[in-house]
């Protein structure tokens, strides 16, 4: 064998770092230094290479401070000794001094190389890590995880999420590679030495990070490259950031009252399923959900003219967005509506949307607790726009459309006063003779309200009459509504207020002294503009009176009295449209209920609502809590009945009878009995159907001022009342203009020759007032220093309001009297309490059959001014021919309904009834006082079986029916107390 460097040489072994690609960290490295070294050949054997480095490394690079390079090229295969040129590389130059070596290209494949030793601190460099370049990017995937067994289905392998590292280089087999994975910046977990064919295996799993982070973060890779496991790895490739989570478009939007925004919202990360089945993937899903988290606690729901105090809320099936298994790569949306609250805002309100997901299954647990930036959204004020729209029909009546026109219209019947197709919503009135003796008066004796399938009526007429009147001896009130959300009803004294789902008002009052009904005001919502019709006109966005009178058929016209008697209903032209009929066509109907959503986040059936409130958040299992905060039809609601508080924070009792009735039943014309379906004893029994005399189509004739009024002496009458009536102490209010009161006071005058509609039209005129100061925000926000402390603008303003000035006997506060001690009526506190409720009566003339009745209840009719009435009772029973007391006498407290309706509990013996017993009937004698001491007339109930007897109050005497089975079941006890 033949010696020579290429078999006689030195080794240089295991100092990887002597690559170029090693950078020298003095505070941990042993500085490599070839000062040392014989001047003798060396073969370098290292898994990085054994070539030494043909370009400047740069200082602190080679394991060593300045590393020596060599300045020219190995020898090529047909050389076997060179002598090449050398550089030692400081921060002073890449070629501070330059030392000569020789080299041999030896045949066996590598290279020996004969060094001179150097200055101290600096060493020759050998190889490098591969130069390949790599772009790694963070996919997601699904991955195979544990079978589940699903009934009805073949077993199949789980699916859950994980991260790849995905990235490809030139002869990718060639080497190894260390993954590294980062969330939110922080190492995970760390994967060397890799092969090719094995990196499927250093995918990013939950288990790596699950209980440390949550989703929505940012995830990140790295990859180096070495030659082989062990060697010098190449320099780190990091991949952009992965956003891993769901994620909205922004986390800032502006909303309008009653419009709406689209959320969009992105996942980037699939949805786990418990199988791989295609059927069952289907079916697999995460729901994410909302609320608002300053809502998020107990306090009770908040309100503000019966309007509930909220910012937004959803048009969705359930409170969040669904995102499933096949369809994650979707976008979702969630629509978001400004509520409107009915107030004139005094500045943008504001609030957040937070995510949870506190309900997950085993394969999507990553999901657990997610962090999603709180969205904010800021609502701007449209109520605004409705500023002193108002329409009002008052007196005989004298009508202002809702942007501000006035005029007067005189005809009797049926008449729509307002229209809304998108409920449908409509109000009535029934006009007939005021009962001046002139035949050119019309008076307002009933309202109707219909809201969607549910009816309000109030009626105090029983004929309309061109000539004369016709009233009931006590109005009808009653509700036919099987949803308790399709309006609010809220009676004060003799004022009722309903409000319907899109939060329109209409205030009415009844006077006790005429019987007619004196006001109907409507005021508008947001929804109404340009949509709603009738003799209010139309509420233009501007407030543009020229469409006003918006005739049925023809459109704007300008001839007041062709455009109002447009809107009349005709028996004989509209019969589908009467409301004061036994059976009004649309509860016949089916109700049409058709529900679109656009958005593509929902879970559960629909119900009647469409729009979620989601304010507050459920415990881990939620999906029913979420469900059910979807009630409302619209972007507003009116206060729910348990949230109304009378003053004293008294909940009031239902005002009027509400009934449930099948759209398939049908009832006698003739004879009708009203029930509640959860009371059959809260009973109307409305016997006198509305008729219309022969006189109804007479035309008006024209009256001159009489009983030596003049129109002079009219006007300073009105003026003086009027003007009295309105505090000068008033803010301004846009559109509030005495004028057109005034003018209609003076007409009054020269119809009724007397002042008897005066203070209705002061009535009217204080109505608007408070309506609209009520929706001034701002006012109800400024505290003004009063001789009685510190108060808002708006209660001081308020408490100037009320009729009368409470007739001096009690305190004013937001326009409704307090009566003292010793008066009642909050009307105006003109009543002394010593004198009692007198002209009762009861409902079937005080017949009570305890087979279709429980006759543990009765209502009383009659025209009650106060709140607390006393109700003195005694029992008795009816026998043979004769009646006997058989308790004294009893007082307990009403319940109060409203104005000319209480509730009274009754009791009787507990015991069995038969056919030979000889009590045919037990009964009651009512009379009732608003003292607890004066007592007025009394009435009489019988409680009896109807089917056996007959029995007559008046006469106190009950009669056996001939009818009347040997052997009957018992009938039902007609016992409480």
């Amino acid at each position: 064998m033949i010696i020579g460097p290429c078999n006689q040489y030195s080794i240089i072994q295991d100092q990887e770092k002597r690559s170029t690609g090693y950078t020298t960290d003095q505070s941990t490295d042993d500085i490599i230094s070839d000062d040392m070294i014989n001047n003798t050949w060396y073969r370098v054997i290292s898994r990085n290479g054994d070539e030494i480095a043909t370009h400047p490394p740069g200082v602190f690079h080679c394991g060593t401070l300045n590393p020596i390079w060599l300045n020219g090229s190995l020898p090529d295969g047909n050389e076997e000794n060179v002598t090449r040129e050398a550089c030692l590389q400081t921060v002073d130059g890449i070629c501070e001094e330059k030392i000569a070596i020789e080299i041999a290209n030896c045949s066996e494949g590598f290279h020996v190389y004969r060094l001179q030793n150097t200055t101290a601190n600096s060493a020759y460099c050998f190889a490098s890590f591969p130069n390949e370049t790599a772009h790694p990017e963070v996919e997601v995937i699904l991955v195979e995880g544990p079978v589940y067994n699903v009934p009805n289905y073949e077993p199949t392998p789980s699916l859950s999420s994980a991260f790849q590292c995905s990235f490809e280089v030139e002869q990718q087999d060639s080497f190894v590679y260390d993954i590294y994975w980062y969330i939110n910046g922080n190492s995970v977990t760390v994967f060397k030495d890799i092969p090719n064919n094995d990196l499927r295996g250093t995918i990013l799993k939950d288990k790596d990070w699950k209980g440390k982070y949550q989703m929505n973060m940012d995830v990140t890779c790295s990859v180096r490259i070495r030659y082989s496991a062990g060697s010098l790895p190449g320099p780190f490739y990091k991949s952009p950031v992965y956003k891993a989570g769901f994620y909205p478009e922004k986390y800032v939007y502006t909303v309008i009252e009653g419009e709406h925004v689209n959320i969009a919202f992105t996942s980037t990360v699939p949805i786990g399923c418990i199988a791989s089945h295609p059927e069952i993937r289907s079916n697999c899903y995460q729901n994410f959900y909302i609320y608002q988290p300053q809502y998020d606690n107990e306090e009770p729901v908040r309100c503000k003219n019966n309007i509930v105090n909220r910012d937004v809320v959803f048009r969705t099936k359930f409170c969040g967005i669904k995102v499933g298994n096949l369809d994650w790569k979707e976008k979702k949306h969630l629509q978001v509506y400004g509520f409107s609250d009915g107030l004139y805002n005094h500045q943008d309100r504001s609030t957040f949307i937070r995510f949870s997901s506190t309900s997950v299954s085993d394969v999507n647990h990553i999901w657990q607790n997610i962090k999603i930036t709180d969205i904010k959204l800021s609502v701007i004020d449209k109520d605004s726009a409705l500023t002193s729209r108002l329409c009002q029909s008052y007196n005989d009546p004298h009508i202002t459309t809702f942007d501000g026109r006035a005029y007067h219209y005189m005809d009797i019947g049926e008449h729509v006063i307002y229209r809304n197709d998108r409920g449908p919503y409509w109000v009535h009135a029934l006009f007939t003779n005021c009962g001046f003796g002139w035949a050119g008066s019309a008076c307002h004796c009933g309202i109707a309200i219909r809201s969607r399938q549910s009816l309000f009526v109030l009626r105090t007429c029983k004929k309309i009459s061109r000539k004369e009147k016709y009233l009931l001896d006590q109005p009808i009130t009653e509700i036919r509504t099987c949803v308790d959300s399709d309006m609010s009803v809220v009676s004060s004294g003799d004022s009722y207020t309903v409000t319907l789902p899109i939060g329109t008002e209409i205030k009415f009052t009844v006077s006790t002294y005429s019987r007619f009904i004196t006001m109907v005001s409507v005021k508008p919502s947001i929804y109404d503009i340009n949509e709603a019709r009738g003799l209010c006109g139309v509420p233009s966005a501007t407030k543009d009176p020229s469409d006003d009178f918006h005739h049925r058929e023809q459109g704007p016209i300008t001839d007041d009295q062709k455009f109002a008697h447009s809107w009349k209903i005709h028996p004989s032209t509209n019969p589908k449209e009467q409301l004061f009929i036994p059976n009004p066509h649309f509860l016949s109907e089916e109700p049409n209920i058709e529900i679109e959503i656009e958005n593509d986040n929902s879970n559960a059936n629909v119900t009647t609502g469409t729009y979620c409130i989601c304010e507050k958040q459920a415990g881990k299992v939620g999906e029913e809590f979420y469900t059910a905060q979807c009630s409302l039809s619209d972007s507003t609601q009116y206060c729910p009945s348990d949230e109304q508080l009378l003053p004293g924070n008294e909940k009031p009792n239902n005002p009027v009878v509400t009934v449930c009735t099948s759209s398939k039943q049908r009832r006698s014309l003739s004879h009708r009995s009203r029930r509640s379906v959860t009371d059959t004893d809260d009973v109307v029994l409305d016997n006198d159907s509305l008729d219309y005399d022969d006189d109804v189509n007479d035309n008006i004739t024209e009256l001159t001022f009489r009983n030596g009024w003049t129109e002079e002496d009219a006007n300073l009458t009105c003026t003086k009342r009027i003007k009295k009536s309105l505090p000068s102490e008033l803010p301004d209010i846009p559109g509030l203009s005495d004028y057109d009161y005034i003018q209609s006071c003076i007409m009054d005058i020269k119809f009724t020759a007397g002042t008897d509609f005066v203070q209705d039209t002061v009535g009217a005129a204080q109505t608007k007032t408070i309506m609209e100061l009520s929706r001034n925000e701002t006012l109800s926000l400024t505290d003004l220093e009063t001789d009685d402390g510190s108060q808002t603008i708006l209660d001081y303003v308020t408490s100037l309001l009320c009729p009368n000035n409470c007739t001096e006997n009690g305190n004013c506060t937001s326009g409704v009297c307090s009566c003292n001690d010793g008066y009642i009526g909050d009307h105006d506190c003109s009543e002394e309490m010593s004198k009692p409720p007198l002209n009762i009566s009861l409902p079937a003339n005080g017949l009570c059959g305890t087979r279709t009745r429980a006759c543990k209840r009765t209502n009383i009719y009659g025209t009650f001014k106060s709140k607390t009435i006393w109700c003195r009772r005694r029992h008795f029973r009816i026998l043979d021919g004769l009646h006997e007391y058989t308790s004294d006498y009893e007082t307990i407290k009403a319940d109060y309904r409203n104005l000319f309706m209480i509730s009274v509990n009754l009791e009787s013996p507990r015991r069995k009834r038969s056919t030979d017993d000889a009590v045919m009937a037990d009964g009651f004698e009512l009379s009732l006082s608003n003292d607890g001491k004066q007592f007025g007339n009394s009435v009489n109930i019988f409680i009896f079986d109807e089917q056996c007897f007959k029995c007559d109050t008046k006469s106190k005497k009950c009669y056996l029916l001939d009818s009347c089975p040997v052997t009957t079941t018992d009938p039902p006890e007609a016992v409480t107390g």
